[in-house]
C-alpha cells in the first residue's frame, strides 16, 4: 500500500516537474493521483475495518457461546446443591424431632450421617478448563 502511494506522489511531482504541460494539465495530473491515493486509502481502511469487526464478531460470539456452556453448567451444579440441601434439611428436621430419650434409629443415623457431615457449596465455572 503504501509502494502505491508513493508511486502516485510520485507521479504527481513528476507532472509538476514536467515543463511540458501546461499548468492546468498539471493540476488536473495532481488532482487524480491525489483522488486515487485517497481512494486507495479509504478501501484499505474500509477493509481493514470490516476485518476487525469480523473478528470481534468472532471472539464475542466465542465468549458468549463460553458463557452459556458456564451459565448451565452452573444451573445444573445448583439444581444438584438444592437437592443437597433438601436431603440435609430432612436430616436435620428428623434429628431435631426426636425426643432426647428416645433412641435414634441405626438405620436412620446411616441414611442421614452423609448429609450431616457433607457441604454443599456452589463452584462457578469461570470459563478456565482445569
Amino acid at each position: 500500500m503504501e509502494d502505491e502511494i508513493q508511486n502516485h506522489s510520485k507521479k504527481a511531482y513528476k507532472a509538476w516537474q514536467d515543463p511540458a504541460l501546461s499548468l492546468w494539465e498539471k493540476i488536473k495530473t495532481i488532482v487524480i493521483e491525489i483522488v486515487i491515493i485517497v481512494f486507495a486509502v479509504s478501501v484499505s481502511i474500509g477493509l481493514q475495518n470490516i476485518s476487525i469487526k469480523s473478528q470481534q464478531n468472532s471472539d464475542t460470539k466465542e465468549f458468549l457461546i463460553g458463557l452459556k456452556k458456564d451459565l448451565n453448567q452452573d444451573i445444573v451444579e445448583m439444581e444438584a446443591d438444592h437437592a443437597a440441601y433438601v436431603r440435609k434439611k430432612a436430616a436435620f428436621y428428623y434429628l431435631s424431632t426426636v425426643k432426647i430419650k428416645e433412641n435414634i434409629q441405626i438405620d436412620s443415623m446411616k441414611k442421614y450421617s452423609d448429609e450431616i457431615s457433607s457441604t454443599a457449596m456452589l463452584m462457578p465455572n469461570n470459563g478456565i478448563i482445569n
